[in-house]
Formats: C-alpha cells, structure tokens, sequence
C-alpha cells in the first residue's frame, strides 16, 4: 500500500544557530482557515538523504487545536534527528509539519517524508 502523502524537500540551513530554515513539510498539505482536517494521520516516516549544515536538526510540529495552517499554529514536539530517519505513529492526529533548526553551520538538508 502507497502513502497517502508522500514529499522531498531540500532546506537551506542558515549560519545563525537556533534559526529556522525557510521551507516547511507539512502534511495533510494546506487546509481552509479555522478548520482542521477530518482525516487523522496514522504515522510519519521522514529520512534524512543528505545534510551539509553540521548540527542542523530536523524537528516535528504538531498543530494546535483550531489551526489555520499557519506557523504559529503548530507546536514543537521532542521528536527530533540530526541523521537517519524518524518514524512515529501519530493515532490519527490531524497534521504534522516537519522544520529544519540550524546548528550554527549554513547548508542544506534533503529529507523525503510520508505520512499515511
């Protein structure tokens, strides 16, 4: 069975460590203002294909209840990597958005994800 969403983005870390890189992997995708998605994701798979940022940090955000969609809606969880990949089951939680924080070295971070 194929992911129901599946994506590949490559970040580009900035040099001041604790920033954030521009890009953002959110899943389910953009939803309308004010409304949640009715569909909760059961898991994320999201693998770290390549970094040149050393210490850069690859985070989960999860929305908070009534998210728009936007950044400030999600909230950062514990669930981080540096390399390899995370995995994690999400009982149906109704979004998840993955960022990229730098460590204090510019670079890039590839990272290919789904979310079923």
């Amino acid at each position: 069975m194929a992911a129901r969403f599946k994506t590949r983005s490559s970040f580009t870390v900035p040099a001041t460590s604790g920033q954030y890189a521009p890009e953002r992997i959110t899943f389910p995708g953009t939803f309308a203002s004010g409304l949640v998605p009715d569909e909760g994701l059961l898991g994320l798979t999201a693998l770290i294909e390549s970094n040149t940022a050393t210490g850069a940090t690859l985070e989960l955000w999860l929305p908070k209840i009534g998210a728009t969609g936007i950044d400030a809606d999600y909230t950062v969880t514990s669930t981080t990597a540096t390399a390899g990949a995370i995995n994690l089951a999400l009982a149906s939680y109704p979004g998840a958005q993955l960022r990229v924080k730098s460590g204090g070295s510019a670079g890039t971070m590839t990272v290919s994800a789904t979310a079923d």
